[in-house]
């Protein structure tokens, strides 16, 4: 073949790939190469916390969903679910409903009867929803949810409606032929879970960390020499309640082979310890939801739950101006410690700690879908504040695409902030003198007002020598000190 001749030939090859590449369908986000059916890993999460579900097990053998992808969007996703075992109760979903994907639906059900109460059901075996905008995958492939309420009848979770987030994990696709889910029905057997009936204390261990007859046994302390001994090692703590929790196998006590979970039924956030047989005391963190308190704990024993504040356990609070006002911010869930024992009153408040703890002040219900800054993954715990303070225009990002959740705050953007949040919550904030400090001049013309508001208003001190100190950081204990200021004089 003659040069022009083969140059000819390389020529119609590469006008066809185009031409037949530009006809081939290709999804918007990159995630998918073509149109047709992909299987994807999905999961039940917790409603606001980055972990899965207690509902998860329903989708334990069940971790392939179906999405279908036409003109580069998905459209329809079907997921199955299965049966559960755990603790020596079975049961499945037999209820889903979801506000963020109206268009759900049951396409297959199965019939099952739970234990120990007996009831016949029907379970859901297969379901699918049209996917919405705000959920569609986007370039990066980070996992997006759905928020569901589901039902699993005849448990310990109770016979109501509890809501979690169907998680799609982009990343995981791959083609297939399938065009409808093969659903597993093998029942999920992963977790124990177990519950005290007279204290409703739960314990919740891993596959193998528990024998199959393992029985919860708690026993509430309330004289004898142990309680002498909590009773000192607790004096600076309040009130408090002491248990005796272990797990027992034939009789006999059967420790657990590895770390569990205990969640306690408290009305207001307790704090925990597990207590030392040397008159000691560890505190154990962890998340009050839906009236318990869950900890994960290595080792059972005596544990107390206390009435006093939770930072009671930061040591690096004792003697500061502000150590009250924290207490109060930290008893009413607005701050956590850096750890267990550290509140760092003087690090510098982020952007994303301060929408988080306006959202708690509000008890608001963000999403941390659809924010539209790239810096703030879905999956981070300050994305659902982000989100709600940018739609009632109490933050705006740094770009279009970034909210730069990391960047310190000022003390005059910590003004602007605290005046748009008392406007929104509508509060008539008080009057008082106004403030005449001496590095008025520094104050920016934008924040001016905030800072004129704000200090007669009592809810920012001033820093030394009568100054405001505008550009500089603004501490965890000042915004601590105004929450509590607000909490009191407006009685939040």
């Amino acid at each position: 073949m003659t040069g022009s001749k083969k140059r000819g030939v390389w020529l119609f090859v590469l006008v066809m790939v185009m031409v037949l590449g530009s006809a081939l369908p290709v999804c918007a986000t990159g995630v998918f190469p073509a149109d047709g059916f992909y299987l994807v890993e999905v999961a039940l999460w917790h409603e606001t916390l980055d972990q899965p579900s207690m509902g998860d097990q329903a989708f334990q053998t069940n971790r392939r969903a179906l999405a279908q992808v036409k003109n580069g969007r998905v459209t329809q996703v079907e997921f199955a679910a299965n049966p559960v075992d755990i603790g020596g109760y079975h049961s499945g979903i037999t209820e889903l409903r979801s506000d963020a994907a109206p268009a759900l639906y049951e396409l297959e059900t199965g019939q099952m009867v739970t234990s120990p109460a007996g009831n016949r059901y029907n379970y859901i075996m297969r379901a699918a929803f049209t996917l919405p905008e705000e959920a569609q995958p986007a370039e990066s492939a980070e996992p997006t949810s759905i928020r569901i309420q589901f039902l699993v009848p005849d448990t310990p979770m109770g016979n109501q409606y509890m809501t979690g987030r169907l998680r799609l994990i982009w990343r995981s696709a791959l083609a297939t032929d399938e065009t409808h889910l093969t659903v597993q029905t093998e029942n999920a057997k992963k977790d124990s879970l177990l519950e005290d009936a007279a204290t409703g204390i739960r314990l919740t261990a891993g596959a193998g960390r528990l024998g199959a007859d393992a029985r919860l046994s708690v026993k509430s302390v309330t004289d004898g020499e142990e309680y002498t001994r909590a009773k000192a090692a607790l004096a600076a703590s309040g009130n408090f309640r002491l248990f005796w929790i272990r797990t027992d196998a034939g009789g006999q006590e059967a420790a657990p082979q590895g770390q569990v979970t205990l969640a306690f039924p408290c009305g207001t956030e307790p704090l925990v310890y597990r207590m030392g047989d040397n008159g000691g005391k560890t505190v154990l963190t962890g998340t009050w939801a839906d009236g318990y308190y869950t900890v994960n704990t290595s080792r059972l024993g005596l544990f107390a739950l206390c009435d006093g504040s939770r930072a009671d356990a930061f040591t690096d609070i004792t003697g500061h101006w502000a150590a009250d006002r924290i207490r109060k911010a930290v008893d009413r869930g607005l701050f956590s410690g850096v750890s267990d024992t550290l509140f760092a009153p003087e690090a510098s408040m982020t952007r994303g700690m301060l929408v988080t703890v306006l959202g708690r002040l509000r008890k608001a219900e963000g999403k941390a879908e659809g924010v539209p800054f790239t810096d703030v993954k879905p999956s981070a715990w300050y994305a659902p504040y982000v989100g709600w303070a940018c739609a009632h225009g109490l933050a705006a990002g740094k770009s279009a695409t970034t909210f730069a959740p990391d960047d310190h705050v000022t003390r005059q953007e910590l003004a602007v902030f605290l005046l748009r949040y008392t406007g929104y919550a509508g509060i008539s904030l008080k009057t008082g003198a106004g403030s005449d400090y001496t590095d008025n001049d520094r104050i920016a013309g934008w924040a001016r007002e905030a800072v004129e508001r704000i200090s007669a208003a009592g809810l920012l001190a001033e820093r030394a020598n009568h100054t405001f100190a505008p550009e500089k950081d603004a501490t965890r204990a000042e915004v601590a000190d105004a929450l509590a200021h607000l909490i009191e004089d407006y009685a939040l």
